[in-house]
């Protein structure tokens, strides 16, 4: 049974959810090196299903509604930070960081845990060896592949771990946010530089 919060249990027999954790097995390698090898690597700790829950119901027994099931990537949280930080304290120097911009490096990584952090799709996931999940690690929502339904009981089987009900909703939540946001133009765009900001001091 999982220790944290931010998990919850599951019937190993009950269908898959999105939020549901899986693990890197023999049989889903054999699938991903057919389908698409790259996510083969050893970086990728595990997946996260990213499909909704409604979508991937069987039944009476038949298969889900959803003809593909899409997984995104987890990876560890330490192998990403440098690149995380160098963004916004970058010094021009690798490996070195601006000491004054330690906050927002602060508020960066308190966006992540909170699940805060939307423009970069990540999705923090709290170590719990029960979940499956061993060390700090974010599932990166921008990289997913979708596997076909037909293998769905690979999946199933490899499964290891859930986030909880509200948890899940908000990694509903934010893949609909970042795969569905309408793009207008902003008002700098059409009226000129600085149009947007000199009719908010007007206001």
């Amino acid at each position: 049974m999982p220790s944290h919060w931010t998990y919850s249990e599951f019937a190993p027999e009950s269908d898959l959810c999105q939020g549901d954790i899986v693990r890197r097995t023999p049989e889903l390698l054999r699938v991903l090196e057919i389908v698409h090898s790259h996510f083969c690597e050893d970086k990728y700790t595990g997946f996260l299903v990213l499909t909704q829950t409604c979508d991937l119901v069987r039944r009476k027994g038949n298969a889900c509604s959803a003809r593909h099931i899409t997984l995104c990537v987890i990876r560890e949280l330490d192998h990403l930070l440098p690149n995380l930080v160098g963004e916004i304290c970058n010094t021009g120097i690798q490996g070195v960081y601006c000491a004054d911009s330690r906050y927002l490096a602060e508020q960066l990584l308190g966006r992540i845990v909170n699940q805060n952090e939307q423009a970069r799709g990540l999705f923090y996931l709290h170590p719990d060896a029960d979940a499956g999940i061993a060390t700090q690690s974010v599932a990166l929502l921008r990289i997913s592949i979708a596997l076909r339904r037909e293998h769905y009981d690979v999946i199933l089987e490899s499964r290891c771990g859930r986030v909880a009900p509200d948890y899940s909703a908000k990694l509903g939540w934010l893949t609909g946010n970042l795969f569905s946001r309408v793009a207008t133009p902003d008002w700098d765009e059409q009226a000129g530089i600085d149009a947007g900001r000199s009719l908010a001091k007007t206001m």
